[in-house]
């Protein structure tokens, strides 16, 4: 899902997109603490390394040329993280005008988790 997504902060007054990545769950519960790393495809470039926030939000501007495709990955499988989820990866454009918004679903890894 992708909507107009700009910050007014660039040096040279254009604006830069934004990148917003949204996790929840398939109960549409937010993630928080989940691993979200955004790399371009065309020379694997960090645009984004963090962890989700309360809202399950991992954001940040970009200020390289647009379009640009980059590849998303999600997790939160570490032996300390309850529940564990499969992980999780795609392919987007970060658009010039629209920034980049990605709301993505992780499942519950079954492997890991007890399920009712």
């Amino acid at each position: 899902m992708q909507r107009n997504n700009m910050a007014e902060d660039s040096k040279d007054g254009t604006a830069n997109p934004i990148i917003k990545i949204t996790v929840r769950d398939i109960e549409d519960a937010v993630i928080q603490n989940a691993k979200v790393a955004v790399f371009l495809t065309s020379d694997r470039t960090e645009v984004l390394n963090t962890e989700t926030d309360a809202s399950g939000i991992a954001t940040t501007t970009y200020a390289g040329p647009t379009p640009r495709e980059v590849e998303i990955r999600c997790r939160k499988a570490l032996s300390t993280d309850s529940p564990r989820y499969v992980n999780y990866s795609c392919i987007q454009t970060i658009q010039a005008g629209t920034g980049l918004d990605v709301e993505v679903t992780l499942i519950k890894d079954r492997n890991f988790n007890k399920m009712s």
